[in-house]
């Protein structure tokens, strides 16, 4: 009697876990698939630039490994960047053009819409590593605060090594927590990749290895040694191959960025982060704050590793947010395993902490649409413009140049040229000119400039998008130099 009265209390108790199991998974994919719509749509439909990186640090340099012909900058003809992240895009791409994708506008698609689902690989991976901080709802508040990251959502889609980095980092101190050989070799392997794909990592990496050893892992710490060396080592042989010597694009990255970067691009004051956390995130950041100096305590070495990277940046002379990004997936679970127990401090009840997360989101998506370059903390000219569709109507005009049969060349004008989406957008094998080179205007029958301009002499336009109109014409292109190795970028 007693067994059967046992067992007739086991099937509900299993039945409410079941159930409980199967309400924490549909909301994780409700929050993931809520998530993957903003990203989406700033894939498709979002063709502005940010930062002049996501084109021509990356996505060019892929295009021209593909394709063979695209705008070189400076740090590739000097040497100062990595082959690794523009090698990673250009599988990409070449996987568009084995699937039949020619045009500008189905490769640009393609390489948004894998970085949008990288994005999303990122901030599940938050999710898991909430989960192993503090359980579901953790979990559940990590996709929350993922999901709505105001800075995530701006650069999700968009082909920045410092997005990139993020999932990489984050399974290689995911799996660092394993002990054995295999996960500590790929737990390391994937720090050196992710050092590779941007030198900054190497931070990070060596956070998670001072975690190992602190935890008197020696054996773990040798293999995730050996794991990193190796990825590293074969880093430094393609800088070999393509530079000529070993490891040439890390120093000559490191000197330009040590010693250089702070003239060039502008120096910032040590509390850059803390103010640009204020105007880019909102009022939210409060809550996130509060939360993360609360989880501390359930992951106090990550922490300190987030910290720690925080903290060599703001004492680099240039800042940038977006440098940050590597980490904010570690800030973001640590936070949220915090709400969790500042929750069951407060004796909330257990709704409580996931309400406030969703407020918290909600704040954060509303911000993201307020969002401005001074908001981001550049003091240019941009000022109180929109980062979201900055430069738009270029790039899609780009696309349609490139679908026309009679183009032998193609001038931008009113923009820099570092700010459109060169060959990326335009894919054609013709000359494409800034109009600051006034002797090639005879060797180009296109013309892209502001639609509120008066059109030149002799041109008509032909198409229209934002504030950008595409002008043509009639006659064929002069010959002339070949400028692609000397554009002002």
């Amino acid at each position: 009697m007693t067994g059967q009265y046992s067992r007739s209390l086991q099937y509900p108790l299993i039945g409410t876990r079941e159930r409980a199991g199967d309400r924490f998974l549909l909301l994780c994919a409700l929050i993931l698939g809520t998530a993957a719509c903003p990203r989406l749509w700033a894939a498709w439909f979002d063709q502005g630039i940010f930062w002049p990186d996501e084109i021509f640090q990356s996505v060019e340099q892929a295009h021209r490994l593909v394709f063979g012909y695209g705008v070189i900058p400076w740090e590739f003809r000097a040497g100062a960047r990595s082959w690794v992240f523009p090698g990673m895009v250009a599988g990409i791409v070449k996987l568009g053009a084995v699937l039949g994708l020619d045009s500008g506008q189905g490769l640009m698609l393609l390489v948004k819409t894998a970085m949008a689902l990288l994005s999303l690989t990122t901030m599940y991976m938050t999710m898991r590593l909430a989960h192993s901080l503090a359980g579901r709802q953790a979990a559940v508040i990590a996709g929350l605060f993922a999901g709505f990251f105001p800075v995530s959502l701006l650069l999700a889609a968009r082909t920045l090594s410092e997005v990139a980095t993020a999932p990489v980092l984050l399974g290689s101190y995911m799996l660092s927590r394993r002990a054995g050989r295999e996960p500590q070799l790929l737990a390391g392997a994937l720090a050196g990749l992710a050092i590779c794909m941007r030198y900054q990592s190497g931070l990070v990496a060596l956070g998670i290895l001072a975690i190992v050893i602190s935890e008197r892992r020696f054996k773990d710490a040798a293999w995730f040694s050996l794991g990193a060396s190796a990825l590293g080592l074969l880093g430094g042989m393609l800088d070999w191959v393509i530079w000529g010597k070993p490891f040439y694009a890390l120093k000559k990255y490191l000197y330009f960025n040590l010693k250089k970067s702070g003239d060039k691009f502008g120096r910032y004051p040590f509390s850059y982060y803390i103010t640009v956390s204020w105007s880019a995130i909102g009022p939210a950041v409060l809550l996130l704050a509060a939360a993360f100096v609360a989880g501390v305590r359930s992951a106090p070495k990550l922490a300190l590793l987030v910290i720690g990277y925080a903290g060599v940046h703001s004492l680099i002379p240039h800042k940038e947010y977006r440098f940050l990004m590597p980490v904010v997936p570690m800030g973001l679970a640590i936070a949220a395993s915090g709400l969790v127990t500042l929750a069951k401090q407060l004796r909330a009840p257990g709704w409580l902490a996931p309400a406030a997360a969703g407020v918290c989101a909600a704040a954060m998506a509303f911000n993201t649409t307020q969002l401005t370059w001074a908001k981001l903390g550049f003091p240019s000219d941009r000022g109180d413009r929109s980062p979201w569709h900055s430069g738009e109507g270029i790039n899609r005009l780009l696309w349609a140049a490139g679908e026309r049969a009679d183009v032998c060349g193609l001038m931008v004008t009113g923009e820099s040229f570092g700010w459109t989406g060169g060959y990326s957008y335009f894919h054609r094998d013709v000359h494409l000119f800034p109009d600051s080179l006034e002797q090639t205007q005879g060797a180009a029958n296109y013309l892209i400039a502001p639609a509120d301009t008066a059109a030149p002499a002799g041109y008509v336009e032909v198409a229209r998008s934002r504030d950008a109109a595409l002008l043509k014409r009639p006659g064929g292109c002069a010959p002339a130099p070949d400028y692609r190795r000397e554009l002002p970028y």
